[in-house]
């Protein structure tokens, strides 16, 4: 199997040309098959009766399940934020993992403030830019969104704050877990020699 990935490395147009291929096929079996033997597939419904009453239902709908469905993008805000969230803790403790590898000599709290100094300025870069990229869209500079701008709102403010977490509160739980984690280690070496 390696010599397979390395002959394809080394003939990359091959690589290229097969997989075109391979996309090709599929997208020609795709569009050749017919309609009826898809699946039958039904989205289940949400049923919200308001109390409003003399509304008309267009009034029912500008002023309830509009601002609904805008209220549901800001959750798709939030789950974006989470993936950006722990993509930067994960670049600050891999770095201060790597750090530990290549200088036992020093303590963790060392180690620490050396790795979160040397990742502030990658995870500051990533998130100006991103806020910065977003506030547009969030404010409705150039056009607004009703549907995109709540889900900007979440995103970027979130991740001002949350930036101010990763730089702050994940060095101090880096610390507080190896304590932890050396602690334990004592309690059995104890419970060893006795």
């Amino acid at each position: 199997m390696e010599s397979l990935f390395r002959y394809f490395a080394r003939r990359d147009l091959l690589a290229y040309l097969i997989t075109f291929l391979i996309v090709a096929l599929g997208l020609g079996s795709l569009l050749t098959i017919k309609r009826d033997s898809f699946p039958d597939v039904e989205f289940g419904e949400v049923l919200i009766s308001p109390r409003y009453p003399g509304a008309a239902p267009e009034d029912v709908e500008l002023k309830v399940t509009n601002e609904i469905e805008k209220e549901l993008k800001t959750v798709t805000g939030i789950i974006g934020l989470a993936g950006v969230v722990v993509n930067g803790s994960l670049v600050l403790v891999n770095h201060v993992n790597e750090l530990r590898e290549r200088h036992e000599d020093k303590t963790v709290l060392e180690l620490v403030a050396i790795g979160a100094v040397e990742r502030l300025h990658p995870i500051l870069l990533t998130t100006i830019s991103t806020v910065a990229g977003l506030m547009p869209l969030a404010y409705g500079l150039g056009g607004i969104d009703p549907y995109m701008s709540p889900m900007a709102l979440a995103l970027g403010w979130g991740l001002l704050f949350a930036t101010l977490l990763t730089l702050f509160l994940v060095p101090c739980l880096y610390v507080i877990g190896d304590d932890i984690a050396q602690l334990f280690h004592k309690n059995k070496r104890a419970d060893i020699s006795t």
